[in-house]
């Protein structure tokens, strides 16, 4: 892990030392949740890899509620939503419609969705 010259210590429960350990620097992907994040700027760079390979570049900042979710790792938040055990994350049905539902409508979402279409999903 590459870490700058300015260091602070963040408390992640359930994390390793190295999550712990983060930067100062802005993430570029998950900025959401600077200066509070779990993650550093490799663990960032991960994670923008794996979203890229997702989504074009041309739809990449289009679905913020899907962003959200792939920075989930990055959250302070993170462990209280997260259950190791059966590999799961709990989400509230509100950011549920938010990824998943056209227009964010209340829709069945155990329906397939057309939200991605016009971009190659």
């Amino acid at each position: 892990f590459f870490f700058s010259s300015r260091r602070r210590h963040t408390r992640c429960s359930g994390v390793s030392w190295a999550r712990r350990c983060v930067q100062e620097t802005a993430l570029q992907q998950c900025y959401r949740n600077n200066p509070n994040s779990c993650c550093n700027s490799v663990m960032d760079n991960v994670i923008s890899e794996k979203y890229q390979e997702l989504l074009s570049s041309s739809c990449s900042r289009k679905f913020s509620g899907l962003e959200v979710y792939y920075c989930y790792a990055c959250s302070p938040q993170e462990m209280k939503y997260i259950n190791k055990d059966e590999k799961t994350i709990k989400i509230c049905k509100s950011f549920a419609i938010k990824i998943w539902s056209p227009e964010d409508t209340e829709e069945d979402i155990t329906k397939p969705t057309n939200k991605f279409d016009d971009c190659g999903m």
